[in-house]
């Protein structure tokens, strides 16, 4: 798992996951910030906090995103279910299932309870892809 962003050049950022402190970077000088945890992250719902803060500790920017991490092994994941890779957007799953961008609405509305923001998603998400009665469901893992 790898965490990055983007953050004053040259502030300190750092992480924590559920309230456990997981690294400390340094933004460069184009602000961006790269963490990898030393302890793997379990599957299940946590929290990522994010903290930029100045020389003497103080925060001056702070995130809070809540964040479902799944080990999936082939063949175990349900039918109807998509795990969010690097790079997904909703747009891209409902193209991928429904044959349409336009029906992301349907996967959000699905999965309201850990989507916030539909146009911030996070890999290793699993979601609901609900059938959709108007076009023909295409099979969401395949190119």
């Amino acid at each position: 798992m790898v965490l990055s962003g983007k953050a004053t050049p040259g502030s300190e950022v750092r992480v924590k996951v559920d309230d456990n402190p997981v690294g400390a970077s340094k933004a460069d000088a184009a602000g961006d910030w790269q963490i990898s945890p030393i302890k793997p992250v379990v599957s299940g719902q946590h929290a990522i906090k994010i903290e930029q803060v100045d020389a003497g500790g103080t925060v001056l920017a702070k995130l809070v995103v809540p964040f479902s991490r799944a080990v999936v092994r082939p063949g175990t994941l349900a039918p109807g279910t998509v795990v969010v890779d690097p790079g997904n957007s909703l747009w891209r799953i409902a193209r991928a299932t429904y044959g349409s961008g336009n029906k992301y609405t349907l996967i959000f509305a699905a999965n309201a309870e850990q989507i916030s923001n539909p146009n911030m998603i996070y890999p290793g998400q699993i979601f609901i892809v609900p059938p959709d009665a108007a076009s023909k469901q295409l099979d969401p893992l395949k190119p």
